[in-house]
């Protein structure tokens, strides 16, 4: 019925529109929808005030009023009172039709949300009242100017040291957070190390092949080799390594290798042999920074199979968290710290 009613609209047909919103407005009535009830009033409301039935579409007005009292809808209400404006207006009560126009300027605010716009008028209006004192009472300018002088340096102060805490706040944060991770790495590096020494100890584990399914044993297997070859031979040090180079290494093929790599590794083929470069940089650093050489981490991808330093960075942060600056730093940090302790097992 709605529908049919806006299809009237444009055929100019406001008597047959007005039947269809009455018809809408019974079910929406008998639904218990009050907010399309309101809808369809304010509809009525217009349809009468181009029939110029004044009376009626403030009649009608006021009924959508009521409901949206009840449920308010601001864009409702808005539209609502500019039409009860017109009709009141048209019908002389010039009073009502100032107080809703007044209503629908508040509610248009509102829906505009002016409320700052208002504020920094106010303000604007209060800096001229001000302003014109001043010009008056020249001895209040320069007290005034120099009141407001110690209140900026104040503030300035005050803001000053609020951003400086700040900033600290923010350099304790990704301390800790570098800390952690750092920490993080070391721990995955003893597992790792401990996963080399049993590895080399057993490096066939019967028992655990035994309980496995055939195509699951083939694809541990060829993994177990995988990473004992790469790690023996250190291939990752090969800037063209590819799965190719891996393939002829092990006489198999790609599907199986993927296989094997997919089944039991945490990273595909690339993630795994940069996994391994970051790990062969990270004992370099080490290395350097025991013997007390300089750390050349702009030169350092190069020996570690990276094509480039981007390449490298990204790998770095991506599987530490951490810059390779970073890490170095906070590697520093550690091998005091052991030092320290140490020297003081020592001396104790």
């Amino acid at each position: 019925y709605g529908t049919l009613a806006d299809n009237y609209i444009d055929q100019k047909k406001y008597e047959i529109q007005i039947e269809y919103l009455k018809k809408a407005n019974d079910i929406a009535e008998k639904i218990g929808n009050t907010q399309l009830l309101a809808m369809g009033y304010a509809n009525l409301s217009e349809s009468a005030l181009r029939l110029k039935h004044y009376n009626q579409a403030i009649d009608w007005g006021n009924q959508s009023k009521e409901l949206l009292s009840e449920k308010p809808l601001p864009q409702l209400e808005a539209k609502v009172d500019s039409m009860l404006y017109v009709a009141h207006k048209k019908t002389g009560n010039f009073e009502i039709a100032l107080n809703k126009l007044e209503s629908y300027d508040e509610m248009k605010l509102k829906i505009r949300n002016q409320a700052q716009k208002e504020k920094l008028e106010q303000l604007t209006l209060q800096f001229e009242s001000e302003k014109k004192d001043i010009l008056i009472e020249n001895q209040r300018i320069s007290l005034e100017e120099e009141k407001a002088k110690n209140r900026v340096f104040v503030l300035s102060l005050v803001f000053l040291v609020a951003l400086i805490f700040f900033f600290s706040f923010i350099s304790i944060k990704n301390a800790q957070k570098r800390k952690f991770l750092f920490q993080k790495e070391k721990e995955l590096d003893q597992v790792i190390q401990l996963e080399k020494s049993v590895s080399q100890l057993n490096s066939q584990p019967i028992s655990q092949a035994e309980q496995i399914e055939p195509e699951e044993k083939d694809d541990q297997i060829l993994f177990q080799e995988l990473m004992q070859e790469i790690q023996k031979k250190k291939l990752y040090l090969d800037t063209k390594l590819n799965q190719q180079t891996l393939v002829n290494e092990f006489g198999t093929n790609r599907q199986y290798l993927y296989e094997a790599i997919s089944k039991n590794g945490e990273d595909n083929f690339r993630g795994l042999i940069n996994r391994f470069r970051v790990n062969e940089s990270k004992e370099l650093i080490k290395i350097a920074l025991i013997e007390k050489t300089t750390v050349e981490i702009s030169t350092l991808y190069e020996r570690v199979g990276f094509n480039s330093y981007p390449t490298f960075y990204r790998s770095f942060k991506s599987i530490t968290g951490l810059t390779p600056n970073e890490y170095v730093k906070e590697l520093k940090e550690d091998l005091a710290k052991e030092n320290l302790i140490g020297k003081l097992d020592s001396l104790s």
